[in-house]
């Protein structure tokens, strides 16, 4: 059975860019340095129209959760936004404890995340 490695891989549908993160969010992982580098080159780019399928993340710390902010944060400057999918029970549970479902809109499914953005 081939072993994957953690990623961040970034795929465009339509407008939208869906950014998919293998692996924890967590500093010294590979997955935060490349979801941060992700973000910034996005952003650059001016595509701001992003997902996050957190679908293939364990979990994370403080400093992940800080960088899906700072992305969220570096969106909305620019007229955009992020909005999460796939979130696993746990990752659910530390942005309710630290108040951000009130700020990400969180879909269960990519195809949910998609879609909203066409509304």
């Amino acid at each position: 059975m081939p072993v994957t490695s953690p990623s961040v891989t970034s795929t465009p549908v339509g407008d939208v860019i869906v950014v998919a993160v293998r692996g924890p969010l967590k500093l010294g992982h590979a997955p935060l340095d490349e979801l941060q580098q992700t973000f910034r080159r996005l952003a650059d780019n001016g595509q701001v129209h992003v997902v996050v399928d957190l679908a293939e993340m364990p979990l994370f710390d403080s400093t992940g959760i800080g960088v899906l902010v700072l992305g969220y944060t570096s969106m909305r400057r620019r007229n955009g936004t992020v909005k999460l999918c796939g979130l696993v029970e746990l990752a659910r549970k530390m942005l309710k404890s630290v108040g951000l479902l009130n700020i990400f809109e969180v879909f269960a499914e990519r195809e949910q995340a998609i879609e909203s953005f066409q509304k």
